[in-house]
């Protein structure tokens, strides 16, 4: 689904003089305090090394957009600065009107385009399952945004704006807080139609990543370096205990303000053969070995790639942030994901018994 592909013909105008074609899109804009200017939006949305924008003027706080899509699109817009104004909505080959103003107060009206009131509404239910939730994203969030996804999947398997709604909330998920049933099912029912797409296949290397840090699947086969250069494997300290895998980078403050938790875990626990593995997404070896020192963590077993989230656990769990952590048992089966730090010390009291 690319964003207005370089190979469809966008025609931009301030004034459209000449009735729309009735398969194509006519755009009718006004932006309260907006002044003279060009605002400026990708033409090839995918693309990994160079964004080709384009653009069209705003006079007197009005313009207007003529063009024909092959199927909806999104379609970001906003000022050089991208701070005095930034738009969006879904584009479909109809006559749309669009209002908003500048300021982060501004609320957007649109009119005319059935993808983006499908996917507003679609929004505002996820953002309501937040509010419910204290904004709070742990396993029980998760589970019930995706079930909203998953209704509205069924209901419009073959839009996209079913695709686009899964997209934009992967961004917020984590592989750890489990619900992989229901991610099978969405995938399920999108394939038919969006199989080859780029967000599709996102979808799915989630879907996969889930299923593989379900509680009871063995962890990966991994191997890094200690801080000397001497690489190791995790499953040659298998068997003692258990072991806890923590993601962090030294540039993450959250990241450096759990391991007081930690640290009061592994004090507690050391002596009957718990061990912490400290898995570092940094890219400079210097800030990595700093931040060790700093927050006393030599104790630790810390290993790092320095490739950032490129690494192999990054990839395989498909890990967009951290903190993230693992509990494995000492034959490295994972028996807990994405603990919260204050919770640790309670669950391997519990584990301990």
């Amino acid at each position: 689904m690319k964003l207005f592909p370089v190979s469809i013909l966008l025609l931009i105008f301030f004034a459209c003089s000449s009735p729309c074609h009735e398969d194509g899109f006519i755009i009718k804009g006004q932006i309260k305090g907006l002044s003279d200017q060009y605002l400026y939006f990708d033409r090839d949305f995918h693309s990994d090394i160079i964004t080709i924008k384009d653009s069209f003027f705003v006079r007197n706080g009005r313009f207007t957009l003529k063009g024909k899509l092959r199927e909806p699109a999104e379609l970001d817009f906003y000022t050089k600065d991208f701070k005095t104004f930034n738009g969006h909505l879904i584009v479909e080959n109809t006559s749309i009107n669009y209002k908003s103003s500048t300021g982060i107060d501004a609320i957007e009206q649109v009119d005319g385009s059935f993808s983006n009131q499908l996917y507003q509404q679609y929004q505002s239910t996820l953002e309501h399952c937040f509010r419910a939730y204290n904004c709070e994203l742990n396993k029980q969030t998760q589970a019930h945004l995706l079930q909203h996804s998953l209704k509205l999947v069924k209901e419009y398997p073959q839009h996209p704006v079913s695709l686009m709604g899964i997209k934009h909330l992967l961004k917020y998920l984590n592989t750890g807080q489990g619900s992989a049933d229901v991610l099978q099912q969405i995938v399920r029912l999108l394939k038919p139609t969006f199989e080859n797409e780029p967000e599709f296949k996102q979808l799915q290397h989630f879907t996969n990543a889930t299923a593989l840090r379900q509680e009871g699947t063995p962890f990966i086969q991994y191997q890094s370096q200690l801080p000397n250069g001497k690489s190791v494997r995790l499953s040659d300290h298998y068997g003692k205990g258990y072991m806890f895998v923590n993601c962090w980078a030294s540039w993450c403050g959250p990241c450096r303000e759990e391991y007081r938790y930690f640290d009061e875990v592994y004090n507690r626990f050391k002596g009957k053969g718990f061990q912490l593995v400290s898995i570092s997404f940094d890219s400079k070896k210097s800030s990595w070995l700093k931040a060790i020192k700093q927050d006393g963590m030599e104790e630790y077993i810390n290993l790092s790639e320095l490739k950032n989230y490129q690494n192999s656990i990054s990839k395989v769990y498909g890990i967009n942030q951290v903190p993230d952590n693992f509990l494995l048992d000492k034959n490295g089966t994972i028996i807990r994901n994405n603990i919260p730090a204050e919770d640790l010390m309670e669950l391997m009291e519990e584990l301990m018994k």
